[in-house]
C-alpha cells in the first residue's frame, strides 16, 4: 500500500502577474544594457537595473522548480519540497495521533503559499491545492503539518484502507 502525490505550482494569476514584470523589466535591461538606450525618463545604473530584473527571474525560476511530494505507507507519511530539501523527511506512524483531510484556508490560517509556519508552530506545506484542500498530520507532540492535495478523495479512500490495518487516521 502506498499513496503518492506531487504538487507544483500551477496557478495562472502566477504567471499572468509574474510574466509581464520579467518581460518588462527584461526589455528595459536589454535596451539600455545591450543598446546603450536609456530605460525612463531617468534611469536607474546598469547594475540596478540587472539586479531588478533578476528578482522576479529567480522568484519564477523557485516557482517553477518547486515540488511538494507526498509519499505514505504503512510505514510513515514522508514529504520532501524541494528545493528546500535535499532528502526525504518521515514521520513514523508511532509518532502521529491523527491524521484526516480537512478545508482550510491558506491566507487565514498561514499567511499565504509555500512553506509556512503560524505563531503556535504548525507547518503548512501549501502548494495550489484543491480548492484549499490538504492533509493534516497531528503529531503526539502536539505540533501539526498540513500538506495540500489536489486528489483528496483518493486520499481519503487510501487513508481509510490505513485505518483499517490500524494506523492512527
Amino acid at each position: 500500500m502506498n499513496y503518492r502525490e506531487s504538487l507544483s505550482f500551477n496557478h495562472p494569476l502566477i504567471w499572468i502577474i509574474l510574466l509581464p514584470i520579467t518581460g518588462f523589466l527584461g526589455y528595459g535591461t536589454v535596451r539600455q544594457i545591450a543598446f546603450d538606450q536609456p530605460f525612463g525618463n531617468s534611469p536607474a545604473p546598469d547594475h540596478w537595473l540587472l539586479l531588478l530584473t533578476c528578482i522576479p527571474v529567480l522568484v519564477l525560476v523557485l516557482l517553477v522548480s518547486a515540488r511538494l511530494r507526498i509519499s505514505i505507507n504503512e510505514q510513515a507519511v514522508c514529504y520532501r519540497f524541494m528545493p528546500f530539501h535535499f532528502r526525504w523527511h518521515c514521520i513514523p506512524w508511532e509518532e502521529i495521533d491523527e491524521v484526516y483531510v480537512r478545508k482550510y484556508d491558506a491566507i487565514s490560517e498561514y499567511g499565504g503559499w509555500g512553506l509556512r509556519i503560524n505563531l503556535r508552530g504548525n507547518r503548512a506545506y501549501n502548494v495550489m491545492g484543491d480548492q484549499g484542500t490538504g492533509m493534516e498530520v497531528r503529531r503526539k507532540n502536539g505540533k501539526k503539518i498540513l500538506f495540500s492535495t489536489r486528489k483528496p478523495q483518493q486520499l481519503r479512500q487510501f487513508l481509510d484502507e490505513l485505518s483499517s490495518k490500524g494506523r492512527p487516521v
